[in-house]
């Protein structure tokens, strides 16, 4: 005999009532999983659609937040380093806070980097689990954020390289203007000095020039007197030997 005659015999001897029972309760099943299936997949779809809006709002918020700080901070450090140039302070202290205040700008964008990567990461799952049109979005919207607060970072430490960069320019500007500065006393003094020598050799010369001048005239002084006196000394004799004459 078959082995299904068992089956088939407890069919034969079977309720229609109940063979007809059973179907309905079996399609009701079968319609009940259905339906808590496809509301069930509504469900983790509508889930997903909120949490990505959420995932979005949070970026945003993250976007703005930064954005708005960075913009206080801007204007918070230029108004400290004027106030600093307003007080006379020296290129060494401006650098030195202006190089501070740049650091605490980064440390800030590398906080703010931390959390939109975080972000992103949180979005690219998302988007890799249950790709929709929302986690699609989330995901644009964190590389974005990530992209923008890396650019600033990339900013703040090409600023950092230019203000030290400026500073060792400023250093050894500082030294060449020291150097031709002292060059340029030492040559004034040297000019100066041979200035001085010029001045002290004319003079010489000029002195020199009035004792010949003044021993010249005394000379032709004497030589004058010595003329008249001897002139003096020719009339007395003549008028000697005209009065002792015979």
């Amino acid at each position: 005999r078959s082995t299904l005659f068992p089956y088939t015999t407890l069919f034969r001897s079977a309720n229609p009532i109940v063979l007809i029972t059973a179907g309905i309760i079996a399609a009701g099943a079968a319609i009940y999983a259905f339906v808590k299936i496809t509301g069930d997949a509504v469900k983790e779809e509508e889930k997903a659609k909120v949490a990505s809006m959420q995932l979005s709002v949070a970026i945003d918020n993250q976007s703005k937040a930064f954005e708005s700080n960075s913009a206080f901070n801007e204007k918070n450090n230029n108004h400290k380093i004027a106030m600093l140039k307003a007080s006379g302070a020296s290129e060494e202290q401006i650098y030195k806070e202006t190089k501070a205040l740049k650091e605490q700008e980064i440390q800030l964008g590398i906080n703010a980097s931390a959390e939109a990567y975080r972000l992103l990461v949180k979005a690219q799952n998302a988007n890799a689990s249950n790709p929709t049109e929302f986690t699609e979005k989330a995901l644009k919207d964190a590389q974005d954020n990530y992209r923008k607060i890396q650019d600033f970072v990339d900013k703040s430490y090409n600023d950092l390289d230019s203000i030290r960069n400026e500073r060792e320019i400023a250093i050894v500007q500082a030294q060449t203007d020291a150097r031709k500065k002292a060059e340029e006393a030492a040559e004034k003094a040297r000019q100066a000095q041979k200035e001085k020598v010029r001045l002290a050799r004319e003079k010489e010369l000029e002195d020199l020039k009035k004792f010949n001048a003044d021993v010249l005239k005394e000379q032709q002084d004497m030589n004058v007197r010595r003329v008249e006196q001897r002139s003096e000394e020719r009339r007395v004799g003549k008028e000697c030997r005209s009065r002792w004459s015979p």
